[in-house]
């Protein structure tokens, strides 16, 4: 058990040691980012301002746990926390670090980023972080379609984030980026399904996604409806729950 008032996001284990991602809830419901390692806590924050983790990786001895800070309940901060020490990815709008990946001395980090106060759009993008340098990469162009990265992966030289993009009047659409082509895993011809992809990988050239999909029956209600989860391999969906559930999968280990 990790604790009450309490949520886990992403998971890795590391010589055999287990470390999830998370945050937990102070009495008056504020998040303070957190991870557990073989199911001990600790804390990236005080509960002095709100913060959320999402992904975790280890390289060596240093343990990187990526999220988000927000500046006085206002706007979001995409970040990342080496051994504790928070580092910052943006300065400007609302943004988030999603998940990592470490390959030899980079890591590859996903998230979303308005960058203007004013926008109502954001944008899928993924750091490409090296010491202290940081580069963003946008992954989703449409001007009028937003878009999240919630995982990224990388396999050789091929590098994959996954999550959803919008489509207008229809909702969103798992989808994930191969080089920053998108791959789009339901074809948006059905109005009353809503899908999103939480983490993504790859093995043996097959690439294996988890999430969920949302079922309505009113076309015009693009909300979460009833949520089944499901994966999808190599572009064909399987689901996981039943549709009278309210489940959805969240993280993939692929050893």
């Amino acid at each position: 058990m990790l604790g009450n008032n309490a949520e886990a996001d992403k998971i890795t284990v590391h010589e055999r040691d287990v470390y999830i991602a998370g945050n937990r809830f102070t009495n008056q419901g504020y998040p303070i980012a957190c991870y557990w390692k073989n199911g001990e806590r600790t804390d990236l924050t005080d509960g002095s301002y709100d913060a959320i983790a999402y992904g975790i990786g280890i390289r060596e001895s240093d343990i990187i746990v990526t999220g988000l800070f927000m500046t006085n309940h206002h706007q979001e901060r995409a970040c990342y926390w080496i051994n504790g020490t928070r580092r910052s990815l943006t300065t400007s709008g609302d943004a988030g670090a999603t998940d990592i990946f470490i390959s030899g001395d980079k890591a590859y980090i996903s998230g979303y980023h308005l960058p203007n106060t004013n926008d109502f759009v954001g944008k899928a993008v993924y750091w490409r972080v090296v010491g202290q340098n940081k580069t963003q990469i946008n992954l989703s162009k449409a001007a009028n379609s937003g878009a999240e990265a919630w995982a990224i992966y990388v396999d050789g030289s091929d590098i994959y984030a996954a999550g959803y993009q919008n489509t207008v009047n229809v909702g969103n659409r798992a989808t994930y980026w191969k080089n920053r082509n998108r791959v789009e895993l339901d074809d948006g011809t059905d109005l009353y399904e809503i899908t999103e992809v939480h983490d993504i990988g790859v093995k043996d050239g097959q690439v294996f996604a988890v999430g969920y999909i949302s079922k309505t029956d009113d076309p015009y209600y693009w909300g979460v409806a009833n949520l089944s989860a499901c994966y999808w391999l190599d572009g064909k969906r399987y689901v996981l729950s039943g549709d009278s559930e309210f489940a959805e999968a969240r993280a993939i280990f692929i050893p």
